[in-house]
């Protein structure tokens, strides 16, 4: 059974994408709370500077949406050759 490219994509981006968003608003509120987290993004992402302003928590969350879409999509894609490979019909 395939995958849908696309569906996992946009899964996993909003996903990923909401946890960012939702770390970094409870950051805001309490500073102590995942700054460790952000400063761990921060080394990844540029643009981000692990402060949990809400310029730090709009980039995470678009690097968030991105990053979990490309990802989402490369891993179904990457089910499907596999599967085409082991599974022949």
């Amino acid at each position: 059974m395939k995958i849908s490219s696309v569906a996992l994509g946009l899964t996993l981006g909003i996903l990923w994408g909401a946890a960012m968003c939702v770390i970094g608003a409870i950051h805001s509120i309490f500073p102590g709370y995942g700054a460790e987290f952000f400063r761990l993004m921060a080394s990844i992402y540029p643009g981000i500077a692990g402060t949990g302003e809400l310029s730090d928590i709009v980039v995470a969350t678009l690097y968030g949406l991105l990053d979990g879409f490309f990802f989402g999509f490369l891993m179904a894609w990457l089910y499907n050759f596999a599967l085409k490979k082991v599974v022949r019909r």
